[in-house]
């Protein structure tokens, strides 16, 4: 594994490998300046796996985000909305602070599984097996 940034550029010299997938969350945009933003920057852990989400956000849906963040600028554009109710599945899984993030799999893009407070993803248990079934039609 290697270290992912979320950035624009990603900055080659401070690649480095690792047991684990990393973010390097608010990297500066300049590698000209890697050796002083590394010292403002904390690691975040990336947990992998497979996740299902419910979302919940009803009116509006939820936007997808290029980095696991709230800010507007950084909504992929043009805009992708997962609406409410719908299903989505997730790989990768972080947590900064008291939010946690989700990468949609397949795509490159975010969501957050809670805004001021309130769940937007809620966790779906999912079974996977094989199952055999009768129908029964007494007409």
């Amino acid at each position: 594994m290697t270290f992912q940034f979320v950035t624009l550029r990603e900055c080659a010299t401070e690649r480095t490998e690792r047991s684990r997938p990393y973010f390097v969350v608010g990297w500066s945009d300049s590698c000209i300046q890697c050796s002083v933003a590394r010292q403002l920057l904390s690691l975040v852990e990336v947990e992998r796996g497979m996740w299902f989400y419910r979302i919940q956000n009803p009116g509006s849906g939820l936007a997808l985000y290029r980095t696991p963040s709230h800010r507007p600028e950084d909504r992929i554009s043009p805009e992708q909305v997962y609406p409410h109710d719908s299903l989505v599945e997730a790989d990768d899984k972080l947590q900064r602070g008291t939010v946690t993030y989700v990468r949609v799999k397949d795509t490159t893009g975010w969501l957050f599984a809670t805004r001021a407070g309130e769940q937007t993803l809620l966790p779906v248990e999912v079974e996977e097996g094989m199952w055999a079934y009768t129908v029964n039609n007494d007409e």
